[in-house]
């Protein structure tokens, strides 16, 4: 199933804001670029200021270590998903409310060549893995927390946890599949494509998954029966 894309409107940044994010943008472009070329325990901070065509202190401004330049997306990106979230019709399931939440963010708030980068980098490099896991947290955490809002629950069920944790496993997936593939063109509306082709999948298994109450379809209890 091929979901719609509904967008967000941002908040325009002031003149400072933006050439903070320029400067933060061409440091990110240069690491990751060095990192591609190079492999990532052989590149220094000084080598990414050098190629920014900044100092070290500046890049020291903007992230506190090396690593850090791969894991921009924290915390803050979490009200970005959770808006997302909220966006998604009160008639879709649980596992629909993921799905639609990451077409929509993918599709309006990630440069795809840097997720692409960052994501070869980071399943490459032992050190990495955990951060990058700590990133998919974000995603689960950020979307519990909008379908708590849609079910009235101060707490993730069991139903929320499993929609979040099966949600993160196919987004996954989705992007190991368009990372890995270098015989197609790489464009986001080939990883919409396979994100939607793995929901499909699990789909069509015939997995059942919870509703909002007051939705018109039935709910699934916590045992699976209606």
């Amino acid at each position: 199933m091929r979901t719609s894309t509904t967008r967000l409107t941002p908040t325009e940044p002031g003149l400072r804001e933006r050439k903070k994010e320029r400067t933060k943008a061409a440091m990110i472009d240069a690491a990751l670029e060095l990192f591609a070329s190079r492999g990532y325990d052989n590149v220094t901070v000084q080598d990414i200021a050098d190629a920014a065509d900044a100092s070290a202190t500046t890049f020291f401004r903007y992230f506190p270590t090396k690593e850090d330049v791969l894991f921009t997306v924290g915390s803050a990106f979490a009200p970005l998903i959770e808006a997302a979230a909220a966006m998604v019709p009160a008639t879709l399931d649980d596992l629909d409310v993921f799905h639609h939440t990451a077409r929509t963010v993918l599709a309006q708030h990630f440069n795809l060549d840097h997720v692409r980068k960052r994501y070869r980098v980071s399943v490459s490099t032992a050190e990495l893995r955990g951060r990058a896991s700590d990133a998919g947290r974000v995603w689960r955490e950020a979307v519990s927390i909008a379908l708590q809002r849609r079910h009235g629950v101060s707490a993730p069920t069991r139903e929320i946890e499993l929609a979040v944790r099966v949600g993160s496993a196919l987004l996954g997936g989705a992007l190991d599949e368009w990372v890995a593939d270098d015989s197609t063109p790489f464009d986001q509306d080939r990883l919409l494509i396979l994100l939607d082709e793995w929901f499909a999948e699990l789909r069509s298994a015939g997995g059942r998954w919870a509703r909002p109450a007051h939705s018109p379809n039935t709910r699934v209890d916590d045992r699976g029966t209606a």
